[in-house]
């Protein structure tokens, strides 16, 4: 990587940075170096660039998060899970339909229930964490590479990972990712600086620890494993694995990460026992021998996940990648960018093919890789680059040969065409596809009694428990037989459906009333209810 657009200043860091001697031991020198270039090169941030970065975080990750309707599963579960967390004051156990929800740790949902309490409760308080998480990983981006790298490559390396579509998309909504992935970049980049920097270091190593505890809080076991595989496959190569073990502090790097991550834990092993303790290993261990969820695939799955998730940057990062592990030992005991390189490279490459070993498939269970490809992909501007220049429609810039201006084009490109999917395009198919249904539900909830019954006919759609805000009943096609029963019961019966699907309930249930349809849906209503149920 540092072999090519290289700028002075990265080649002053090339000549001042030997990040670590062959013994992997780092020397008097450099240390000098680093603090020399400390009150120096990277003393001040460049306001250019910080201000860029600003502008662009407001506009990808935090403009418009309410504008368009929560999507199912995940992002409706985790959003109607943390409401129920609220709504019931049950900060230990989540709940979804007020039924205990083990698939998740707790910490996300204490993210999104505190910013219902500030802003209410909505599609922009559940996005909100994810944005912020987002945001902070782009900061944290510019600064670890500012660090490594110098000023003009730490503002390529963080807008290529602002405008990977991967990370904006995962950055906009009520997930765990963008939490999770800023506490293993995190986690990474504070090893990296703590092992290749100069003293002091134990306070980045600390920091290491903290953002593994936080990521095991976050979305279990996974948070620890991606971490410590980059770094050990980092160490098995670069060498240096017994001075990490030492200055890493293990006596009190374990306690500290215990004290943070193992209440939670605890408290629900004692509440739930060995249900939780079944879940959790599903959830885990599980997912390595079986497609618990997603389309399964094959150990190819995240190669065009990875190609698509960081278009336009991705039409080179299969060549860094190999550039950067060819000679990876001698880069990693050489200058500090190739060390980084070599880091990052690994980070990648073992992340992978850990998530393509699993038999559980979902395209943002990579997203732990985005920030260290965007590491690699960011002085290329070459030939490739033009596939992602011509696909986006912009054939003139083809022609152009200095590569800033290549690059600089296509960061503008890809802007643009994320501002106006993100602010326009998705708004307007939520609008016409997914709001119709989320809505019914609030309706049927607002008209319902206690003793009604609201089913949702068709696919499970966790989001209506969001929007209905109080229990539902999910009958999918093969179970239809079920909605006879919930007629047979008191009280009247609601029913959202999808219009399309209208025909094949039965009979009696699709001859009901229409009360309202929206877009492509129905809510259906019965008799009124028993006496004495009033709303």
């Amino acid at each position: 990587m540092e072999d090519q657009g290289q700028s002075g200043e990265g080649r002053q860091q090339d000549q001042q940075h030997q990040a670590v001697s062959e013994a992997g031991q780092p020397d008097a020198r450099h240390d000098r170096l680093y603090h020399e270039s400390e009150s120096t090169i990277y003393a001040v941030p460049s306001p250019r660039g910080l201000a860029i970065l600003v502008a662009l975080s407001a506009l990808l990750l935090l403009a418009g998060l309410g504008r368009s309707a929560l999507t199912d599963r995940d992002e409706g579960a985790n959003a109607g899970a943390a409401r129920e967390m609220l709504e019931q004051g049950a900060w230990v156990t989540p709940t979804l339909d007020y039924w205990p929800r083990f698939a998740k740790p707790a910490f996300v949902y204490w993210l999104m229930a505190g910013a219902y309490r500030v802003l209410g409760v909505g599609e922009t308080a559940a996005r909100l964490p994810s944005a912020l998480a987002a945001t902070a990983l782009v900061f944290v981006q510019y600064a670890f590479a500012r660090w490594a790298l110098g000023s003009a490559v730490a503002l390529r390396a963080a807008l290529v990972l602002l405008t990977s579509f991967l990370f904006v998309a995962l950055g906009r909504m009520a997930l765990t990712d963008a939490t999770l992935v800023l506490w293993t970049t995190t986690a990474g980049f504070a090893f990296f600086r703590a092992h290749a920097g100069p003293a002091p270091r134990r306070r980045y190593y600390a920091i290491a620890w903290i953002a593994l505890a936080l990521a095991l809080l976050t979305k279990g076991p996974v948070g620890v494993i991606v971490p410590l595989l980059g770094i050990t496959a980092y160490l098995a190569v670069g060498g240096g694995s017994r001075r990490a073990a030492t200055e890493a502090g293990v006596v009190w790097g374990v306690p500290l990460f215990l004290l943070l991550a193992g209440p939670w834990y605890a408290a629900m092993f004692w509440l739930h026992g060995v249900d939780y303790a079944a879940r959790a290993q599903g959830e885990t261990l599980g997912r390595v021998f079986r497609a618990v969820t997603g389309p399964g695939g094959t150990a190819l799955f995240y190669v065009p996940v990875l190609l698509v998730g960081m278009f336009p940057w991705s039409a080179t990062l299969p060549g860094v990648l190999v550039g950067a592990l060819r000679g990876a030992r001698a880069r990693a005991l050489g200058s500090l960018p190739g060390a980084t390189a070599v880091f990052a490279a690994l980070w990648v490459a073992s992340g992978f093919l850990l998530f393509s070993i699993l038999q559980s498939r979902l395209p943002h269970y990579v997203a732990p890789l985005v920030p260290f490809a965007a590491l690699l992909v960011w002085p290329r501007a070459g030939p490739a680059v033009v596939v992602g220049l011509l696909a986006l429609g912009m054939a003139a810039m083809a022609t152009v040969r200095d590569p800033d201006l290549r690059f600089r084009g296509l960061a503008v490109l890809t802007v643009a065409f994320l501002g106006v999917t993100l602010h326009v395009g998705v708004p307007a198919f939520s609008r016409d596809f997914v709001t119709p249904a989320g809505e019914l539900a609030r309706r049927a909830a607002a008209l319902a009694a206690a003793c009604d019954e609201v089913v949702a006919f068709g696919p499970y759609r966790p989001s209506l428990l969001f929007y209905a805000r109080r229990p539902l009943t999910f009958v999918d096609l093969p179970d239809r037989s079920r909605l006879a029963e919930a007629a047979a019961r008191p009280g009247r019966l609601f029913v959202v459906v999808p219009r399309a699907q209208l025909p094949l309930l039965p009979a009696a249930i699709g001859s009901l009333p229409e009360v309202e349809r929206r877009g492509g849906y129905a809510l259906l209503r019965s008799a009124p209810s028993a006496p004495g149920c009033t709303p």
